[in-house]
């Protein structure tokens, strides 16, 4: 009887083993949406305003089984916001499939859904899943950030999120700053992996060589400032206020007064085509980096070449926002025909209603035609492509064109 039952474990591995889980690409086909919503004390559409809610519509086919993976990267997307850790694609009570939420934040310059297949559909399955997050106008010196600093600016832009080699695109709009950048330029966020709040002070200038002292506290007991301090020159910033590229600030030049719940700080300044800023990590006590509202003063000092003094100062306070529940829709289809659709590059269903008193839905899977490719050698001395074109019903035919290896 053990015997029976050990031969029965082995074979359950064996079939395991043997139904290996795919990749699977173009799950999530498009956009539906994104549309700003307003969260606590964030008043005005920048990219790292909470919250943006993205709506993408998906779907998945017979073919997909359980085990099945696939995902969504999105560039310079600075974290999810939903209540949920993971999102589900579900028709009624059918979880088709689970989403995970994995944030880059400043580990990354991008965040991503990392999606599982849980029931394979009869059919296909489709729908609209929606979900917070908030995106990364850059606010330090990392390759990241800086990097995400040149992604967006004010006005309309175009929003691409990658699967693989499949990308889907959408518009945007994004308001500047509400703050008068006319001098300095402060601003704090929240790292929720590491458990700190990055705080960012971008200094006033003077036209010739001068003395500029950067000053910063934290108006809470649960805070600490990670030492040292950084400094650096940003020779341009965005909309938003933030650095596009940074240079190294010479120590010499760095004379610092204390580190701790506060800074002080001076640096000299001989090359005016740049602008320092400062950049500093508090570490909580408290167990929840969300729950851990404060306030910060920062004040900016220069000294001209000329004797001028400038001044500036401020308080920020900093409150958690308000996460937003990920929700989603989705229905099932008992009838697909295949369509040959000239003028797209990737399969999609286009989903049709027929019938209002019993609701049958039918779908039409848009397929590109398909291309052959050939590779013909000629008597010229550079390469070349031919594309000849097809209607619905044949195959389209790419010639490339290279140089005969043998002629000279």
């Amino acid at each position: 009887m053990q015997l029976k039952m050990i031969f029965k474990i082995l074979w359950l591995f064996f079939v395991a083993a043997c139904v290996q889980a795919d990749l699977l690409h173009g799950i999530f086909y498009d956009f539906e949406s994104i549309k700003w919503s307003k969260q606590g004390i964030y008043g005005f559409q920048a990219p790292m305003s909470h919250s943006w809610i993205v709506s993408l519509k998906w779907w998945l086919k017979s073919d997909a089984k359980a085990g099945d993976t696939f995902g969504l990267q999105l560039p310079c997307v600075y974290e999810f916001t939903a209540v949920q850790e993971s999102l589900i694609l579900n028709v009624g009570e059918t979880v088709y499939a689970t989403c995970n939420f994995v944030s880059g934040r400043t580990t990354a310059d991008y965040s991503e859904l990392k999606c599982t297949v849980v029931t394979s559909p009869q059919l296909f399955v489709y729908g609209v899943v929606s979900f917070p997050i908030v995106f990364n106008a850059g606010g330090s010196s990392s390759e990241i950030d800086t990097t995400c600093a040149q992604m967006y600016r004010e006005g309309l832009n175009t929003i691409h999120f990658y699967d693989g080699y499949l990308i889907i695109s959408t518009y945007v709009m994004f308001e500047a700053t509400k703050v008068d950048m006319e001098g300095f330029y402060p601003n704090v966020r929240v790292d929720e992996t590491a458990k700190i709040f990055q705080a960012f002070l971008l200094s006033d200038v003077c036209e010739d060589a001068y003395e500029v002292k950067f000053e910063f506290n934290i108006f809470a007991n649960s805070f600490r400032s990670v030492c040292p301090i950084k400094f650096f020159l940003a020779s341009s910033v965005n909309d938003w206020g933030y650095p596009k590229d940074v240079k190294q600030i010479n120590d010499d030049d760095i004379e610092v007064g204390n580190c701790g719940e506060g800074a002080a700080v001076t640096l000299r300044i001989t090359d005016t085509d740049y602008t320092p800023f400062m950049e500093v990590n508090l570490e909580t006590t408290k167990p929840t980096i969300q729950t851990s509202a404060t306030g910060y003063s920062f004040a900016n000092t220069l000294t001209c070449k000329d004797g001028r003094t400038i001044k500036h100062s401020t308080v920020l306070s900093y409150a958690p926002y308000t996460s937003i529940s990920a929700s989603g829709h989705g229905r099932a289809v008992e009838f697909v025909s295949t369509i040959t659709e000239k003028d797209i590059s990737v399969t999609h269903p286009s989903i049709a209603t027929y019938g209002s008193t019993d609701g049958t839905l039918s779908a039409f899977v848009l397929v590109p035609i398909p291309t052959i490719t050939t590779t013909i050698t000629w008597d010229s001395s550079f390469t070349e492509t031919e594309t000849s074109t097809a209607e619905p019903g044949g195959t389209a035919v790419v010639n490339i064109l290279v140089p005969n290896p043998h002629n000279k």
